[in-house]
């Protein structure tokens, strides 16, 4: 049995202690609360952060991987046209494909999935003849390809050169004849070796200055269940900020720690805890005191209203809205940045006010602005028993967002806490709006673009409405590029954005897809020339000067247009319509518009047959060859040179004419190729049929700008003089006026190397395009050919004939050779002599033939060989 005295004690000590131990444990409840809360913000910032880092890095992935397999995927088409291409060719491609900046190692090329050209060779020639289907590691991924018709990406797999790469493999379909590119059946693969280190290098994957920590998972694209292949594994199961990698066909997992692990500034949870402690042991001291001494309580009040006033500045100091509630939903004690967020500008309310009271006076005041119906919100946020921990949002007053945290007392009471989260908000949708939005010119990029004409498809499917889009290519664009640099190149994109958006209205879409190509999308058409009324604005905007840096910049536009639901009714076919009208607007001459019509698919379709038929014309070398049309002294009447010109006869189709296959070889690049073949076969022709110990005729040869910009010079030129040996002042290079108004340094470095070698330098159909005596000067020009069409009408039209004197006057006072192109008549050679024209070539003096027929006119007199021609 306890004695009385001791039990008595017991009960006092007891009576006297519980005060401040429950002061002690509402504090540290209080404190609790604000120390999570303050580390919550840390950790939320910190993590926004890593976001933001990730997702940058994510996107150079993703960039890096999409670029080499766009370069994997950029043989296909030529094997598709060639399935008998040979490995010298074959290497030509690949070591084209691998000089641009890539992560690739090696190409491969597989026939019936059996690997027949590889490059480079050296190191990988054990390659060669094997069947990915006898391979179990490599004929699920090869079958796949073939079967979904698309790009798979396998690995990545430990290299046997070392290392490990990822395999991306692209599917070959062959280009029928007069059919679609893809159409005929399945030919083989092209596969490609990417360095996986050097792939996650170049997106800054191990980058350790960006303060990540970074792992992959998703081997063969398997995404979040594959397994990991880069970094740590315990990253993903760490809290790790993780995003998806996109793949063709499937998909990567990215996580990210910041390198030093998720931490929480001491700095940000010291001084709460600091004053937390303070005032649990002055409040306990107050409580233990007044319990033994009842005369000290008026002083045990004053420590108790000093202690609350450090409560009160400790909830002040903190960054965020704070409210203390009893069990009854009053307010017990709250600081000004709570009363801010809720009241406005009349302050804090008092305590004791009631909650629904709060909120209630907070959407009346517009302090607060609820999500859809006011009730509803009201329901939802006064809701007693919301303490689970979920965050809460409110949209406050100036487009601010504050998340509410709710947490229960020990009492029965609530502790929230509003923390301003705009910030975090509006980097998640800078985030967002990267996606979206081109980082150049500020306009919707290309995956935007496609949402929005999706959307307008669908609208005008509905409400009848016709839309219109316009496809917009900047002329000389590549020309500003390379002679003036890419910085230049961008600031002419930005000024030409601006110019386009100002020619349409606000409703209207303007985007970049890429490059130099922008989209017009006028959701609104109306009726009649509505389209060409903008396009006609935009082409005579963007053909004024562009002051860029210093520079004077002239670009223009050339744009096609397409009508919703006339010519198409899906985008993809908008597209395709908008784009073949654009290029048709480029053949008119550019810097003008042109609609699509139905015609264009046909002109496209035998565009892409004559291509097809090209090539291999050209490979087989028996359908191509030569003719040339004598150029007659016209003093002496001796034929003084020739010009070389290219003739195809189609095995079907016949003769085609040049107006119609040269284009096709410029588009699609052949005319490097064929332009070589010219030059040595034309040299070694004239210098067959020369006798022996005779000075051969001048030859003239045609020779286009791309040829030029691809490296057409004395480098390529010397060679083939030294093989047939065709002396250098008997060869005369023609080039077109518009090739002077380009004005590439490169172009102009290639034109000064040949005059420098002794080769002549003509500017054909001089008088049609844009010289001018500035051009002439620069130039290392030695002759001019005057345009068939001022000699056509020079009989009947005074001011063509004054126009051909006065350039035949220009010429003699710079000292230039002139030539005179398609005279047809004797009336034209007479007034040509009379004018003293020097030279001239055209069907009154001879048409083009071979040159076996023609030698026995070189440097004999004409006049009585073609009497019997006119």
């Amino acid at each position: 049995m306890i004695p009385r005295l001791p039990r008595r004690i017991a009960r006092g000590w007891v009576r006297q202690a519980a005060p401040p131990l429950l002061v002690i444990a509402a504090c540290a409840t209080v404190g609790h609360v604000l120390e999570g809360a303050v580390a919550e913000r840390e950790r939320g910032l910190e993590r926004t952060g890593v976001l933001e880092k990730l997702a940058t890095v994510r996107a150079r992935l993703e960039g890096a991987l999409v670029g080499n397999l766009l370069l994997i995927q950029g043989l296909t088409g030529p094997l598709a046209l060639e399935p008998d291409m040979d490995r010298v060719r074959f290497e030509a491609l690949s070591r084209e494909l691998l000089a641009q900046p890539n992560q690739l190692r090696n190409v491969a090329a597989a026939r019936d999935l059996v690997i027949t050209h590889m490059y480079p060779l050296e190191g990988n020639e054990a390659a060669l003849g094997l069947d990915y289907r006898r391979v179990p590691t490599q004929r699920e991924a090869a079958l796949r390809a073939r079967d979904t018709r698309g790009l798979v990406v396998a690995g990545p797999v430990d290299l046997v050169q070392g290392g490990r790469g990822l395999i991306g493999r692209a599917p070959v379909f062959l280009t029928p004849a007069g059919g679609a590119p893809g159409a005929g059946p399945f030919w083989g693969l092209v596969s490609a070796v990417i360095d996986l280190e050097a792939l996650l290098a170049h997106a800054g994957v191990l980058d350790r200055e960006s303060g990540l920590t970074v792992a992959l998972r998703g081997v063969d694209g398997t995404g979040p269940a594959g397994d990991v292949f880069h970094g740590d594994p315990a990253l993903f199961t760490s809290g790790a900020v993780t995003l998806d990698v996109a793949l063709p066909g499937g998909s990567w997992q990215i996580a990210a720690l910041p390198s030093a692990g998720w931490t929480v500034s001491p700095a940000a949870v010291w001084p709460v805890r600091g004053v937390t402690v303070l005032v649990a042991i002055v409040l306990a001291h107050l409580v233990w005191l007044g319990g033994r001494q009842r005369q000290e309580r008026a002083r045990a009040r004053r420590y108790l209203d000093r202690s609350r006033r450090r409560m009160a500045d400790a909830i002040e100091s903190l960054g965020d809205g704070f409210a203390l509630w009893d069990g009854e939903r009053r307010l017990l004690l709250s600081n000004r940045r709570f009363g801010r967020m809720l009241a406005g500008p009349q302050g804090a309310p008092p305590p004791g006010t009631d909650h629904a009271q709060i909120l209630r006076t907070a959407l009346d005041t517009g302090c607060v602005v609820p999500e859809g119906d006011r009730e509803h919100w009201l329901e939802r946020f006064m809701r007693p028993d919301d303490t689970t921990g979920a965050p809460l949002e409110l949209n406050l007053a100036g487009g601010r967002i504050a998340q509410l945290t709710r947490r229960p007392t020990s009492e029965g009471g609530t502790v929230e806490i509003y923390t301003d989260i705009t910030q975090m908000r509006r980097a998640e949708a800078a985030i967002r709006r990267r996606a979206n939005v081109d980082p150049l010119t500020g306009l919707s990029n290309r995956a935007r673009f496609l949402e929005q004409l999706e959307s307008t498809v669908r609208l005008a499917r509905r409400s009848g409405r016709q839309a219109a889009l316009l496809f917009v290519d900047l002329d000389r664009f590549k020309n500003v590029n390379d002679s003036l640099g890419h910085g230049t190149g961008d600031r002419l994109l930005e000024e030409a954005a601006r110019r386009i958006v100002g020619c349409v209205r606000s409703t209207d879409t303007v985007a970049r897809l890429g490059g130099d190509e922008f989209t017009v999308l006028l959701h609104d058409a109306g009726e009649g020339l509505g389209p060409a009324k903008v396009a006609e604005k935009i082409t005579r905007r963007l053909s004024r000067r562009f002051d860029l840096d210093g520079h004077e910049v002239y670009a223009g536009a050339s744009i096609g247009i397409t009508v919703c639901p006339e010519d198409g009714d899906d985008p993809g076919t908008l597209l395709k319509n908008a784009d073949m009208a654009m290029y048709r607007a480029k053949e008119a001459g550019r810097n003008t518009y042109r609609f699509f019509t139905p015609e264009m698919t046909v002109h496209a379709q035998r565009f892409v047959a004559l291509e097809g038929d090209l090539r291999r014309a050209f490979s087989q070398g028996e359908q191509l060859a030569l003719a040339y049309q004598p150029i007659v002294d016209l003093e002496s009447g001796a034929v003084e040179g020739v010009e070389a010109l290219l003739r195809w006869t189609h095995p079907q189709l016949g003769p085609v004419s040049p107006a119609e296959f040269i284009p096709v070889a410029e588009e699609s690049g052949l005319i490097v190729q064929l332009g070589a073949w010219v030059l040595e076969r034309a040299c070694q022709e004239v210098m067959a049929a020369v006798p022996r110990g005779t000075v051969p005729p001048r030859l003239s040869i045609n020779v286009s700008s791309r040829q030029l910009r691809a490296g057409f010079g004395a480098g390529q030129v010397c060679p083939v003089l030294e093989r047939t040996g065709l002396p250098p002042s008997r060869l005369v290079v023609e080039i077109t006026e518009s090739t002077l108004l380009d004005d590439d340094a490169r172009v102009r470095e290639s034109l000064q190397e040949l005059r420098a070698l002794g080769v002549g330098l003509a500017v054909d159909d001089f008088g049609t395009g844009y010289s001018s005596l500035g051009y002439l000067r620069r130039l290392p020009v030695s002759e001019i050919k005057i345009d068939r069409s001022f000699v056509r009408d020079m009989e009947t039209d005074a001011a063509d004939a004054r126009l051909v004197e006065s350039i035949l006057a220009m010429a003699r006072a710079l000292e230039l050779t002139a030539v005179a192109e398609g005279v047809e008549t004797a009336g034209q050679l007479d007034a040509l002599t009379r004018l003293g024209c020097p030279l001239a070539q055209g069907f009154h003096l001879g048409r083009p033939q071979p040159i076996g027929e023609l030698w026995p006119r070189v440097g004999a007199p004409a006049r009585a060989v073609v009497k019997g021609v006119a």
